[in-house]
């Protein structure tokens, strides 16, 4: 339900506020992920909307645990070939937890 008192933001606004630039804003919004309203040639974000795609990525980042280095394919200065640090990302990726999505 719209109320009178929503913060409304324009492109330029919204983008400044997400921290993103208006391209990556609009293909946010093209893509589903931010939530817009159409008036004319104009695009408007509702600070509410922006406040929850905010939510919902950080709830899908805090839910990757830290990638810490538990395999053994190191080498003696710490750093791992191409070949072993791609297996370590896959198992990385493997377990761990999935984000919830509301």
């Amino acid at each position: 339900m719209a109320t009178f008192n929503q913060v409304i933001f324009n492109s330029k606004q919204a983008g400044k506020y997400l921290g993103i630039s208006q391209k990556t804003l609009s293909k946010r919004r093209d893509d589903g992920e931010i939530l817009a309203i159409r008036e004319g040639a104009h695009w408007h974000y509702r600070k509410q909307d922006l406040d929850d795609y905010l939510e919902r990525k950080a709830q899908k980042w805090t839910a990757i645990p830290a990638l810490e280095t538990h395999c053994s394919f190191e080498f003696d200065n710490g750093k791992q070939c191409r070949n072993h640090r791609k297996m370590h990302n896959d198992f990385c990726r493997e377990h761990a937890p999935q984000p919830v999505m509301r």
